[in-house]
């Protein structure tokens, strides 16, 4: 009889700017990579015209983390493995 165990996953924390995000670390490795191709910009509502403003590229980093270093409150509900759905003005 085989018992099946779920493997752990290795983990990571991706900083842009400002912002953590805690995430699977192939993905993680991923978005860094894309991130270096990112330039921040503004919605400019001046006039008639609507346009953005280029502003400078984020800073983006990636870091390994240990399971030990995962806290997750109880109210918060435990990830899922379906990507989210996002919802897409039309």
């Amino acid at each position: 009889m085989s018992t099946s165990r779920q493997k752990a996953v290795p983990m990571c924390i991706v900083s842009i700017s400002h912002r953590d995000y805690l995430m699977p670390s192939d993905k993680g490795m991923k978005l860094v990579e894309l991130m270096q191709h990112a330039i921040e910009c503004d919605w400019d509502f001046t006039g008639n015209i609507h346009a953005y403003i280029v502003r400078e590229q984020p800073e983006t980093r990636y870091k390994s983390v240990k399971p030990s270093e995962i806290k997750i409150p109880q109210e918060f509900p435990a990830p899922s493995s379906k990507p989210m759905k996002l919802l897409l003005e039309p």
